[in-house]
Formats: structure tokens, sequence, C-alpha cells
């Protein structure tokens, strides 16, 4: 096993910094380090280092608050749905029928009138356009489909399992956003701009530009994070990882003991310390 390419340290500064020298807990390491890092960014509501993110958002307002940053790309913003292909199936026997969108391949999910199930993934690096996707439904035993536009397949909507047995149904891509933009590469926020033609002849809105209004009508896919983690959040991810490393050894059922006189308690191990939720606020995103 190997620490996590996303992981917020490396095993070699962990062991710097809790002074061992050997290799005989290089596999635990990795482990708590990964395990550290989870935990760091499901409380801080975000993702650290650099990699691309496609998600939705609520249109209505004059600007979209990405969930991570620093952004160093924006590949396209999208709002409104098109249908791109219709597929149906084209075995009335069938007990059930189900097409899939996932993030790099479409799932043909189909059950026969025995019951038996067959599942075929149409990969888009195999298919990359909806064209060549929907000869390749139209192709498997038990399909129909039908072209509407041709698009690239990576920008189908994700959806899960859209039942096409007893009628047709669409799969989806998202309308490019036709207005210029701007984004706050530090903070993530991506704002409409007036357009140049009002802007040139002053010819300005009573009001800023706002999304369309809709429930996770707006696509966003980007690119955001470090190319390598900064040393103070780099910091807290050894602290906490060198917590849980010598808590394996105490009997986490114990919260506290006694000898004697002497009595102490034991904070639970499953959650982030206190003082390390206080030095991570600045780190924590609220959207």
């Amino acid at each position: 096993m190997a620490v996590d390419s996303y992981a917020l340290t490396s095993r070699e500064n962990f062991k710097t910094y809790a002074g061992i020298t050997t290799t005989d807990d290089d596999t635990l390491i990795d482990s708590i380090i990964d395990r550290a890092s989870d935990r760091i960014e499901t409380f801080c509501n975000r993702k650290f280092m650099t990699r691309d993110f496609s998600e939705t958002y609520d249109g209505g307002a004059e600007t979209v608050q990405l969930r991570n940053y620093p952004v160093t790309s924006v590949e396209i913003i999208s709002y409104g749905k098109t249908a791109a292909i219709t597929v149906s199936s084209a075995t009335s026997t069938d007990l059930r029928a189900t097409v899939e969108v996932q993030d790099d391949r479409l799932i043909l999910s189909r059950f026969d009138e025995d019951g038996a199930e067959t599942s075929t993934a149409l990969t888009y690096a195999s298919y990359a356009t909806t064209a060549s996707l929907t000869t390749a439904i139209d192709g498997t035993t038990g399909w129909n489909a039908t072209k509407v536009k041709d698009v690239l397949s990576i920008d189908l909507v994700r959806s899960g399992g859209v039942s096409v047995l007893d009628n047709s149904g669409s799969l989806y891509f998202l309308d490019p956003l036709d207005s210029e933009y701007g984004v706050a590469e530090d903070t993530g926020i991506v704002s409409l701009m007036v357009s140049s033609v009002d802007w040139r002849w002053g010819d300005f809105p009573r009001s800023s530009p706002k999304f369309s209004n809709g429930k996770d009508n707006v696509w966003v896919k980007y690119t955001a994070g470090y190319s390598s983690i900064p040393d103070d959040l780099e910091q807290i991810c050894l602290e906490v990882a060198h917590k849980m490393y010598h808590a394996r050894k105490h009997d986490p059922s114990v919260a506290s003991e006694s000898l004697g006189g002497y009595s102490y308690s034991k904070s639970s191990v499953s959650a982030i310390p206190d003082e390390t939720k206080e030095a991570l606020i600045l780190w924590k995103s609220y959207y």
C-alpha cells in the first residue's frame, strides 16, 4: 500500500515528524495518513490537492460559489439541458430496461423474461461523441437509440438508472453558458459579467446579471486545488495522523482510567480534536 496521491502529507514527512526510523509500520502509516487526510477534508467540506471536478449548483443568484478552490481552470459552465440521445427497449418481453449515465461510461441494463440480467458498459473513451455512442447503443442487443444532437459524451448529464421499458428516455447535455463570466481563483466565486456591448454604449442593466433560476441547473467542470499542500495545512495533518498512530495502542472503549488517587480521561480518537478544528477554521468551506 502507498499513500494516496491526494493525501495531505507523505510517509517520509510523517516519519521525520514522529521520529520513526524503521520501516516496520510503513503500511500502517500509509493507512493512517490517508484516513487523517479524509477526516480533515470531510470537516473542511472541500478537497485540497489539485484534481478535476464536475458539479451542479442551484441558479438564481448573481454568483456561484464553487465547493473547491483555489481554481486553476474552468473547462465549461452550462445551464439548461437539451436531449442528445433518445433510448428505448427493443425487446417487448423484457421485465426491466434502464440506462445509467456515469462520469466515464453509459450502463445499459436489461432483465429478460426469465429474470436474467445483461449489463453493457459503453465507455466515453471508446465512444467520444453522442453520434458514436448512439450507434453503439443501437447495435447492442435489446436496445434502440436515436441521435438528437452530436456533442461530447463526457458532457452528458449524470443520472441514475432511467427506465426505458415502456417509454423512450432521453439522455441530456447541458447548454453552454453564452454569457461572459469571471472566476475569483482564490475563493472559487463565479460571477456573470456585463456584456462588452452594454459596457461600450453605457446601456447598463439596473442590477447585476443572474444565473437562471433552478435546482441543480448550473453545471461546472473545473480544476481546483493545490499542486503542493501549504505547510500549515500539512502540519495539521501530521498532528492528526500522529495522534491516530499513538492511539492505536489504547483501548478506544475506555474513556477514563484511574490508579490509586490518580485518574485521567482520554478523548475519542474517532473525531478531530477541538483544538485542531479551531486551526482548520481558516480552511473550512461553508458552501
